[in-house]
């Protein structure tokens, strides 16, 4: 009886093997459960409603916290929306040890909803040396600074910029020619691109000749007769750079300075 039991019971393991044997040689998705004794893979697939239903579910976004799951759904932007901020380019800003380059930023209109340019104010020009002039001024809103200036008419015209926004705005022109009427305007453009223009005006560069009150490039007898005039307060026509008869630079003209501009035109030496 023992030794029928012992023939039994090889011959059942061996027809659950082969039960068992098309299972494992099937591929695809599965579960398998894996223990000391027993492999057994099961074939899974995916109900046909289940990727419709998936595709159904829109984007959100869940926030969790110690008692609370809050599930808000992400609402499509609108397509009016997504144009903007296609027109958004993409910047490299580059640092290097002695080196800084920042490329302008160019914001959608649309997006920002702001369509007004700046407010120009508080325009200036200010001569700082014989060949250059700094011309300042403000916005009542963050802008970049340009100066688009010319010499007589029919002189092509130039540009120096600054493309950082800021609302105290400054630009040194240089190499400015003496004895020569500038015209120029200034522009600020916003962060959404608006920008602002002022009406074109116009400086004068007056010749670098100390005393040349006259502005005709050299220092004489008249530029003396102007001077002196300047200093007791008589009308004094055809004084068209009065700041250089202030030799001190204290802003007017004392009888002193009118003396020493005397020795320099006759050819003496200075007091």
């Amino acid at each position: 009886m023992k030794a029928r039991m012992i023939w039994i019971l090889p011959a059942v393991l061996c027809l659950v093997v082969l039960c068992l044997a098309p299972s494992l040689s099937q591929n695809g998705a599965g579960i398998e459960v894996r223990d000391a004794q027993v492999v057994r893979e099961l074939s899974m697939r995916m109900d046909e409603r289940l990727p419709g239903r998936l595709a159904s579910v829109s984007e959100r976004i869940g926030i969790y916290c110690a008692s609370l799951v809050h599930w808000d759904p992400i609402v499509p932007i609108p397509p009016q929306f997504q144009s903007d901020l296609a027109k958004v380019r993409e910047r490299i800003c580059m640092v290097g040890a002695g080196q800084v380059r920042v490329e302008a930023l160019t914001y959608p209109r649309g997006a920002i909803k702001d369509v007004t340019p700046p407010t120009i104010s508080g325009l200036e020009v200010t001569l700082t040396g014989p060949d250059s002039a700094s011309i300042t001024w403000t916005t009542n809103e963050f802008a970049d600074s340009r100066v688009i200036y010319r010499g007589e008419p029919g002189v092509p015209s130039q540009a120096v910029e600054n493309p950082l926004y800021t609302l105290e705005h400054k630009i040194t022109l240089s190499g400015l020619q003496t004895r020569t009427t500038y015209y120029f305007k200034v522009l600020s453009t916003d962060r959404s691109g608006n920008t602002a223009t002022t009406p074109e005006q116009t400086f004068y560069v007056a010749s670098a000749v100390e005393g040349d009150v006259n502005d005709d490039g050299v220092l004489n007898m008249m530029d003396v007769t102007l001077a002196l005039r300047l200093c007791i307060g008589a009308d004094a026509p055809g004084v068209k750079n009065p700041r250089a008869a202030d030799l001190d630079g204290d802003g007017k003209v004392s009888i002193g300075e009118v003396v020493r501009l005397l020795y320099r035109a006759v050819g003496l030496a200075p007091l």
